[in-house]
Protein backbone atom coordinates (compact mmCIF):
# COMPACT_ATOMS: atom_id res chain seq x y z
CA UNK A 1 0.00 0.00 0.00
CA UNK A 2 1.65 3.39 -0.84
CA UNK A 3 2.01 5.28 2.21
CA UNK A 4 0.55 9.23 0.64
CA UNK A 5 -2.13 7.52 -0.79
CA UNK A 6 -5.36 6.44 1.14
CA UNK A 7 -6.98 2.94 1.08
CA UNK A 8 -9.28 2.95 -1.73
CA UNK A 9 -8.25 5.97 -4.13
CA UNK A 10 -6.49 5.40 -7.35
CA UNK A 11 -3.21 6.32 -7.73
CA UNK A 12 -2.72 7.97 -10.85
CA UNK A 13 1.04 8.77 -10.64
CA UNK A 14 3.93 8.34 -8.54
CA UNK A 15 7.34 9.31 -9.10
CA UNK A 16 10.31 10.57 -6.99
CA UNK A 17 13.03 12.93 -8.20
CA UNK A 18 14.87 12.21 -11.51
CA UNK A 19 18.15 10.97 -10.28
CA UNK A 20 20.13 14.35 -11.65
CA UNK A 21 18.67 15.80 -8.47
CA UNK A 22 21.51 14.56 -6.94
CA UNK A 23 24.12 16.26 -8.93
CA UNK A 24 21.93 19.75 -9.73
CA UNK A 25 21.69 20.36 -5.83
CA UNK A 26 25.04 19.54 -4.90
CA UNK A 27 26.74 21.30 -7.84
CA UNK A 28 27.56 25.16 -6.32
CA UNK A 29 28.47 23.19 -3.26
CA UNK A 30 30.70 21.05 -4.91
CA UNK A 31 32.36 23.62 -7.37
CA UNK A 32 32.98 25.60 -4.55
CA UNK A 33 35.44 22.65 -2.81
CA UNK A 34 36.90 22.47 -5.82
CA UNK A 35 38.21 26.37 -6.33
CA UNK A 36 39.14 25.64 -2.56
CA UNK A 37 41.12 22.27 -3.44
CA UNK A 38 42.30 24.16 -5.94
CA UNK A 39 43.51 27.39 -3.90
CA UNK A 40 45.06 24.97 -1.32
CA UNK A 41 47.53 22.86 -3.94
CA UNK A 42 48.43 26.56 -5.54
CA UNK A 43 49.09 28.03 -2.13
CA UNK A 44 51.11 25.05 -0.86
CA UNK A 45 53.49 25.18 -4.50
CA UNK A 46 53.70 28.81 -4.03
CA UNK A 47 54.64 29.27 -0.28
CA UNK A 48 55.59 25.75 0.74
CA UNK A 49 52.95 24.61 2.49
CA UNK A 50 53.26 20.90 3.52
CA UNK A 51 50.16 20.33 4.65
CA UNK A 52 48.14 20.82 1.79
CA UNK A 53 47.59 17.32 0.57
CA UNK A 54 45.40 17.13 3.97
CA UNK A 55 43.31 20.19 3.02
CA UNK A 56 42.38 18.73 -0.11
CA UNK A 57 42.13 15.27 1.44
CA UNK A 58 39.52 16.82 3.71
CA UNK A 59 37.64 18.98 1.08
CA UNK A 60 37.19 15.65 -1.11
CA UNK A 61 35.69 13.79 2.24
CA UNK A 62 33.27 16.30 2.45
CA UNK A 63 32.30 16.31 -1.16
CA UNK A 64 31.46 12.91 -0.49
CA UNK A 65 29.64 13.50 1.84
CA UNK A 66 27.37 16.11 0.70
CA UNK A 67 26.63 13.85 -2.19
CA UNK A 68 25.94 10.80 -0.09
CA UNK A 69 23.47 13.54 2.04
CA UNK A 70 22.06 14.88 -1.51
CA UNK A 71 21.39 10.91 -2.40
CA UNK A 72 19.74 10.78 0.90
CA UNK A 73 17.49 13.62 0.60
CA UNK A 74 16.55 12.03 -2.93
CA UNK A 75 15.66 8.95 -1.70
CA UNK A 76 13.60 10.63 0.95
CA UNK A 77 11.14 12.30 -1.35
CA UNK A 78 8.17 10.90 -2.73
CA UNK A 79 5.08 11.99 -5.24
CA UNK A 80 1.74 10.75 -5.26
CA UNK A 81 -0.96 11.56 -7.67
CA UNK A 82 -4.44 10.26 -6.74
CA UNK A 83 -7.77 10.63 -8.36
CA UNK A 84 -8.42 13.35 -5.21
CA UNK A 85 -5.16 14.17 -4.19
CA UNK A 86 -2.15 15.52 -4.67
CA UNK A 87 0.96 14.86 -2.02
CA UNK A 88 4.72 14.50 -1.14
CA UNK A 89 7.05 13.91 1.19
CA UNK A 90 10.15 14.25 2.04
CA UNK A 91 12.93 14.63 4.58
CA UNK A 92 15.98 12.24 6.32
CA UNK A 93 15.74 13.00 9.79
CA UNK A 94 12.40 14.63 9.93
CA UNK A 95 9.91 13.88 7.64
CA UNK A 96 7.74 16.40 5.98
CA UNK A 97 4.20 15.45 4.43
CA UNK A 98 2.01 17.52 2.26
CA UNK A 99 -1.52 16.86 0.95
CA UNK A 100 -3.37 19.13 -1.22
CA UNK A 101 -7.28 18.11 -2.03
CA UNK A 102 -7.52 18.36 -6.07
CA UNK A 103 -10.91 19.89 -5.47
CA UNK A 104 -8.96 22.70 -4.20
CA UNK A 105 -6.52 23.20 -6.52
CA UNK A 106 -6.49 26.59 -8.37
CA UNK A 107 -2.88 26.87 -9.66
CA UNK A 108 -0.82 24.51 -11.45
CA UNK A 109 2.78 25.66 -12.46
CA UNK A 110 5.75 24.60 -13.81
CA UNK A 111 9.66 26.09 -13.53
CA UNK A 112 12.69 25.05 -15.05
CA UNK A 113 16.03 26.23 -14.20
CA UNK A 114 18.53 26.44 -16.37
CA UNK A 115 20.49 23.00 -14.93
CA UNK A 116 17.01 21.37 -15.43
CA UNK A 117 15.93 22.60 -19.02
CA UNK A 118 19.46 21.22 -19.99
CA UNK A 119 18.96 17.59 -18.15
CA UNK A 120 15.05 17.60 -18.90
CA UNK A 121 14.15 17.87 -15.84
CA UNK A 122 11.62 20.29 -14.27
CA UNK A 123 9.55 21.41 -10.57
CA UNK A 124 5.84 21.52 -10.34
CA UNK A 125 4.38 23.86 -8.33
CA UNK A 126 0.79 23.39 -6.45
CA UNK A 127 -1.22 26.02 -5.05
CA UNK A 128 -4.72 26.21 -3.32
CA UNK A 129 -7.63 28.64 -3.88
CA UNK A 130 -7.07 32.08 -2.02
CA UNK A 131 -3.42 31.39 -1.72
CA UNK A 132 -0.76 33.51 -3.26
CA UNK A 133 2.33 31.24 -2.94
CA UNK A 134 2.68 27.55 -4.03
CA UNK A 135 2.17 25.44 -0.90
CA UNK A 136 4.09 22.11 -2.53
CA UNK A 137 6.76 21.21 -4.64
CA UNK A 138 7.61 18.27 -7.23
CA UNK A 139 11.25 19.25 -7.67
CA UNK A 140 13.14 17.98 -10.78
CA UNK A 141 10.67 15.23 -11.91
CA UNK A 142 11.33 13.46 -15.42
CA UNK A 143 9.17 15.12 -18.10
CA UNK A 144 7.51 17.25 -16.21
CA UNK A 145 5.18 18.47 -19.45
CA UNK A 146 3.94 15.18 -18.91
CA UNK A 147 3.28 15.83 -15.43
CA UNK A 148 1.87 19.04 -15.27
CA UNK A 149 -0.52 17.25 -17.89
CA UNK A 150 -1.65 14.74 -15.74
CA UNK A 151 -2.10 16.93 -12.80
CA UNK A 152 -4.16 19.54 -14.34
CA UNK A 153 -6.08 16.58 -16.31
CA UNK A 154 -6.89 14.64 -12.47
CA UNK A 155 -7.64 18.34 -11.01
CA UNK A 156 -9.95 19.21 -13.46
CA UNK A 157 -12.01 15.86 -13.23
CA UNK A 158 -11.73 16.21 -9.57
CA UNK A 159 -13.59 19.29 -9.67
CA UNK A 160 -15.85 18.38 -11.96
CA UNK A 161 -15.90 20.58 -14.50
CA UNK A 162 -14.65 20.12 -18.59
CA UNK A 163 -11.18 20.44 -19.44
CA UNK A 164 -12.31 23.44 -21.33
CA UNK A 165 -14.73 25.10 -19.10
CA UNK A 166 -15.40 28.12 -21.59
CA UNK A 167 -13.77 28.58 -25.38
CA UNK A 168 -10.78 30.35 -25.05
CA UNK A 169 -10.45 32.70 -28.51
CA UNK A 170 -7.03 34.34 -28.94
CA UNK A 171 -6.71 37.07 -30.96
CA UNK A 172 -3.87 38.06 -33.38
CA UNK A 173 -2.98 40.44 -36.17
CA UNK A 174 -0.31 42.95 -37.51
CA UNK A 175 0.98 45.42 -35.25
CA UNK A 176 -1.62 48.50 -35.45
CA UNK A 177 -4.51 46.08 -37.18
CA UNK A 178 -7.40 47.24 -34.61
CA UNK A 179 -7.25 43.84 -32.78
CA UNK A 180 -8.03 46.29 -29.22
CA UNK A 181 -11.11 47.29 -30.90
CA UNK A 182 -12.04 43.76 -31.64
CA UNK A 183 -11.52 42.91 -28.22
CA UNK A 184 -13.55 45.72 -26.90
CA UNK A 185 -16.45 44.80 -29.73
CA UNK A 186 -16.70 41.30 -28.48
CA UNK A 187 -16.34 41.90 -24.94
CA UNK A 188 -19.67 43.87 -25.93
CA UNK A 189 -20.81 40.48 -27.30
CA UNK A 190 -20.65 38.82 -24.62
CA UNK A 191 -17.18 37.64 -23.88
CA UNK A 192 -14.61 38.37 -21.12
CA UNK A 193 -11.72 40.07 -22.40
CA UNK A 194 -8.22 39.54 -21.20
CA UNK A 195 -5.61 41.79 -21.87
CA UNK A 196 -2.33 39.98 -21.79
CA UNK A 197 -0.31 43.39 -21.96
CA UNK A 198 -1.96 45.03 -19.27
CA UNK A 199 -1.57 42.06 -17.30
CA UNK A 200 2.27 41.17 -18.14
CA UNK A 201 2.46 45.41 -16.94
CA UNK A 202 0.77 44.41 -13.76
CA UNK A 203 3.20 41.31 -13.78
CA UNK A 204 6.69 43.28 -14.23
CA UNK A 205 5.62 45.60 -11.08
CA UNK A 206 5.54 43.34 -8.27
CA UNK A 207 8.20 43.84 -6.03
CA UNK A 208 9.92 40.20 -6.73
CA UNK A 209 9.50 41.03 -10.77
CA UNK A 210 10.71 44.41 -10.91
CA UNK A 211 14.26 43.94 -8.37
CA UNK A 212 15.04 40.51 -10.84
CA UNK A 213 14.78 42.65 -13.83
CA UNK A 214 16.98 45.46 -12.31
CA UNK A 215 19.50 42.71 -11.73
CA UNK A 216 19.37 41.77 -15.36
CA UNK A 217 19.65 45.05 -16.77
CA UNK A 218 20.43 47.49 -13.81
CA UNK A 219 18.47 50.25 -12.14
CA UNK A 220 18.48 52.81 -15.47
CA UNK A 221 14.98 50.29 -16.28
CA UNK A 222 13.02 51.99 -13.66
CA UNK A 223 10.58 55.18 -14.53
CA UNK A 224 11.10 57.88 -11.54
CA UNK A 225 8.32 56.07 -9.59
CA UNK A 226 10.85 53.27 -9.48
CA UNK A 227 8.39 51.05 -11.48
CA UNK A 228 10.05 49.02 -14.85
CA UNK A 229 9.76 51.49 -17.74
CA UNK A 230 7.99 49.82 -20.94
CA UNK A 231 10.04 51.64 -23.59
CA UNK A 232 12.79 51.15 -21.54
CA UNK A 233 12.43 47.50 -21.36
CA UNK A 234 10.90 47.04 -25.13
CA UNK A 235 14.46 48.74 -26.38
CA UNK A 236 16.15 45.86 -24.65
CA UNK A 237 14.14 43.29 -25.67
CA UNK A 238 13.34 43.77 -29.20
CA UNK A 239 16.81 44.47 -29.93
CA UNK A 240 18.12 41.14 -28.41
CA UNK A 241 16.28 38.27 -28.69
CA UNK A 242 18.23 36.29 -26.23
CA UNK A 243 16.77 38.76 -23.82
CA UNK A 244 13.32 38.58 -24.93
CA UNK A 245 13.15 35.03 -24.07
CA UNK A 246 14.65 35.32 -20.70
CA UNK A 247 12.00 37.98 -20.16
CA UNK A 248 8.84 36.06 -21.04
CA UNK A 249 10.29 32.89 -19.20
CA UNK A 250 9.78 34.99 -15.90
CA UNK A 251 6.79 36.92 -16.97
CA UNK A 252 4.35 34.45 -18.82
CA UNK A 253 3.90 31.64 -16.21
CA UNK A 254 2.87 34.03 -14.06
CA UNK A 255 0.74 35.86 -17.04
CA UNK A 256 -0.90 32.52 -17.10
CA UNK A 257 -2.01 32.28 -13.74
CA UNK A 258 -3.87 35.63 -13.90
CA UNK A 259 -5.56 34.27 -17.18
CA UNK A 260 -6.57 30.42 -15.91
CA UNK A 261 -8.11 32.64 -12.60
CA UNK A 262 -9.95 35.56 -15.26
CA UNK A 263 -11.16 32.50 -17.12
CA UNK A 264 -12.53 30.70 -13.71
CA UNK A 265 -14.52 34.03 -13.00
CA UNK A 266 -15.78 34.46 -16.57
CA UNK A 267 -17.22 30.49 -16.21
CA UNK A 268 -19.12 31.87 -13.13
CA UNK A 269 -20.31 35.07 -14.35
CA UNK A 270 -21.76 33.31 -17.42
CA UNK A 271 -19.39 34.99 -20.29
CA UNK A 272 -19.98 33.19 -23.85
CA UNK A 273 -16.20 32.58 -24.48
CA UNK A 274 -12.72 34.38 -23.02
CA UNK A 275 -10.63 36.91 -25.65
CA UNK A 276 -7.30 36.67 -25.06
CA UNK A 277 -5.71 39.84 -26.54
CA UNK A 278 -1.72 39.13 -26.55
CA UNK A 279 0.67 41.11 -28.72
CA UNK A 280 2.55 37.85 -28.95
CA UNK A 281 0.15 35.21 -29.27
CA UNK A 282 2.09 32.79 -31.38
CA UNK A 283 5.46 33.50 -30.20
CA UNK A 284 4.65 33.28 -26.58
CA UNK A 285 2.33 29.93 -27.47
CA UNK A 286 -0.76 31.27 -26.10
CA UNK A 287 -2.48 29.87 -29.72
CA UNK A 288 -1.86 26.14 -28.35
CA UNK A 289 -4.15 27.22 -25.74
CA UNK A 290 -6.94 28.44 -27.89
CA UNK A 291 -9.86 27.09 -29.15
CA UNK A 292 -9.97 29.48 -31.66
CA UNK A 293 -7.90 32.48 -33.22
CA UNK A 294 -9.28 35.44 -34.87
CA UNK A 295 -6.72 37.03 -37.12
CA UNK A 296 -7.77 40.89 -37.22
CA UNK A 297 -6.56 41.13 -40.96
CA UNK A 298 -5.66 45.62 -42.01
CA UNK A 299 -3.80 46.81 -44.73
CA UNK A 300 -0.50 48.32 -44.20
CA UNK A 301 -1.38 51.46 -44.68
CA UNK A 302 -4.13 51.74 -41.96
CA UNK A 303 -1.77 50.46 -39.60
CA UNK A 304 0.81 52.76 -40.14
CA UNK A 305 -1.89 55.52 -39.37
CA UNK A 306 -2.88 54.38 -36.64
CA UNK A 307 0.25 53.56 -35.17
CA UNK A 308 1.48 56.83 -35.86
CA UNK A 309 -1.18 58.19 -33.92
CA UNK A 310 0.79 56.37 -30.77
CA UNK A 311 3.49 58.22 -31.13
CA UNK A 312 5.55 55.59 -33.40
CA UNK A 313 7.06 55.97 -36.91
CA UNK A 314 7.92 53.10 -39.48
CA UNK A 315 11.03 52.63 -38.23
CA UNK A 316 9.73 51.38 -35.08
CA UNK A 317 6.56 49.14 -36.68
CA UNK A 318 9.54 47.61 -38.64
CA UNK A 319 11.60 47.16 -35.74
CA UNK A 320 9.04 45.19 -33.63
CA UNK A 321 7.77 43.47 -37.22
CA UNK A 322 11.10 41.51 -37.57
CA UNK A 323 11.08 40.00 -34.27
CA UNK A 324 7.75 38.50 -35.03
CA UNK A 325 6.33 35.78 -37.15
CA UNK A 326 5.60 37.02 -40.37
CA UNK A 327 2.00 38.16 -41.24
CA UNK A 328 1.63 35.49 -43.55
CA UNK A 329 2.58 32.94 -41.00
CA UNK A 330 0.00 34.55 -38.37
CA UNK A 331 -2.64 34.00 -40.72
CA UNK A 332 -1.81 30.86 -42.24
CA UNK A 333 -2.05 29.56 -38.29
CA UNK A 334 -5.37 31.47 -37.13
CA UNK A 335 -8.63 29.90 -37.51
CA UNK A 336 -11.03 33.15 -39.13
CA UNK A 337 -9.46 35.54 -40.60
CA UNK A 338 -11.80 39.09 -39.79
CA UNK A 339 -11.03 42.10 -42.13
CA UNK A 340 -10.91 45.58 -40.29
CA UNK A 341 -10.71 47.97 -43.41
CA UNK A 342 -14.32 49.25 -43.33
CA UNK A 343 -16.90 50.99 -40.98
CA UNK A 344 -17.07 50.07 -37.22
CA UNK A 345 -20.31 48.63 -37.98
CA UNK A 346 -18.57 45.99 -40.39
CA UNK A 347 -16.30 44.80 -38.44
CA UNK A 348 -18.60 44.10 -35.48
CA UNK A 349 -20.96 42.06 -37.69
CA UNK A 350 -17.94 40.15 -38.95
CA UNK A 351 -16.51 39.83 -35.34
CA UNK A 352 -20.30 38.36 -34.07
CA UNK A 353 -20.39 36.13 -37.12
CA UNK A 354 -16.46 34.60 -36.53
CA UNK A 355 -17.75 34.20 -32.75
CA UNK A 356 -21.37 32.15 -34.08
CA UNK A 357 -19.00 30.45 -35.81
CA UNK A 358 -16.75 29.24 -33.12
CA UNK A 359 -19.10 28.57 -31.02
CA UNK A 360 -21.38 26.53 -33.06
CA UNK A 361 -17.98 24.44 -33.29
CA UNK A 362 -17.33 23.97 -29.18
CA UNK A 363 -18.86 21.47 -27.21
CA UNK A 364 -21.27 22.62 -24.09
CA UNK A 365 -19.59 24.15 -21.13
CA UNK A 366 -19.74 23.03 -17.89
CA UNK A 367 -22.19 25.16 -16.13
CA UNK A 368 -20.73 27.36 -13.26
CA UNK A 369 -22.09 25.52 -10.92
CA UNK A 370 -19.19 22.73 -11.90
CA UNK A 371 -16.91 24.50 -11.70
Amino acid sequence: MNRLAPPGERVILRIRPHPVYILLTSLGWLVAVALLAAAAVWAGRSFGITYTGRIVTALAALAIVKLIWQTLQWGSRDYVLTENRAAGMLGVIRRYRSDLPLARLQHLTMYRSLGERLTGVGTIGFATAGTAFVEMYWVMVNRPSDVLAAARDAMDRAQGRAARPLPLIGLAGGIGAGKSEAARILGELGCAVVDSDAEARAVMQRPGVRDELVRWWGSEILDADGLPDRRRVADIVFRDSAQRRRLEALVHPLVRIVRDERRAAAAVAGARAVIIDAPLLFEAGVDRECDAVLFIDSPRELRLARITARGWDEAELNRREAVQLTLDEKRRRSTHVVRNSGSPAQLRDDLAAALESVLRTMPVAASPAGC
